[in-house]
């Protein structure tokens, strides 16, 4: 699907990496940012979720995106275009997001989202 990564004015994304790990598994370790997502995750479950990111990729060209500061490459979380699988709406692609919790409120996941959105249309046609 072409190259899949985005520079917006603050942010940078790429393909969720085994790079990420450790910055991953401490978010995904956060009581307040997996309070609605099934609660902290373990080292290994988050792990796995980049491997499941990779495969996804080479499935369906789309994946999650590791959303990075352009100052100073800080990791802040993934967005994410996936396969929904709720019965109402299997097969549609959906788009999410989990951000570390020093960023909530500072519009990057609208920022990142958008960028993401216009990357799948253009890459679409």
């Amino acid at each position: 699907m072409g190259d899949a990564r985005i520079s917006t004015s603050r942010l940078e994304l790429r393909p969720l990496a085994e790079t990420d790990a450790a910055a991953l598994g401490a978010m995904n370790a956060d009581p307040a940012v997996m309070r609605f997502l099934g609660g902290p995750q373990t080292r290994a479950a988050s792990d796995a979720s980049i491997g499941r990111s990779a495969a996804a990729w080479t499935d369906h060209g789309f994946g999650r995106w590791a959303v990075t500061r352009r100052d100073d490459g800080a990791f802040l979380g993934w967005v994410t275009l996936d396969m929904a699988d709720h019965p109402a709406i299997a097969g549609e692609v959906e788009i999410g997001w989990r951000l570390v919790r020093t960023v909530w409120g500072d519009g990057v996941a609208s920022e990142a989202a958008g960028a993401v959105l216009a990357w799948a249309f253009a890459v679409a046609g």
